[in-house]
């Protein structure tokens, strides 16, 4: 009896350690769903991609504000995400969302190369974009 009083507890606080693990590292299953806010950026640049091909990319979030939103498509062999804008409130013209290298480092985060958000804020062209994964049950983009 005493050994299952030990024993539960482990193997309940493991199985918890082990999803967070699998949910944190996006890397392991290559998952672009989700929420995504570049890592060392002046603002906050939030990439929001949902399971059913939309995005939406908003330099500076407030409220429901969007600067501008479309449909992506991901060639998973290639590791090549196109992007293809459909509206928005702050559209740049020098963005460039076509054929965008996509890959995960370790710590589960998000590197997109061959790519630039466009001029929506005070920004200039980086050769590599790093998102971090912010963790939301809600992966759906409400449209206006």
């Amino acid at each position: 009896m005493d050994i299952i009083k030990v024993l539960l507890p482990t193997l309940f606080l493991f199985g918890c350690s082990t999803n967070m693990a699998q949910y944190s590292n996006n890397y392991r299953n290559n998952s672009v769903y989700g929420t995504w806010n570049e890592i060392n950026s002046k603002v906050t640049n939030e990439l929001i991609l949902n399971k059913d091909s939309k995005f939406s990319f908003t330099a500076i979030p407030f409220e429901v504000y969007k600067d501008y939103w479309g449909t992506y498509t991901i060639d998973k062999t290639k590791h090549l995400i196109n992007f293809t804008i459909k509206g928005g409130n702050n559209i740049p013209k020098d963005a460039k969302l076509k054929n965008s290298k996509y890959s995960f480092d370790k710590m589960g985060n998000l590197i997109l190369t061959n790519y630039y958000y466009g001029t929506v804020y005070k920004s200039k062209p980086k050769s590599i974009y790093i998102f971090k994964h912010i963790p939301s049950n809600n992966y759906s983009i409400k449209w206006q």
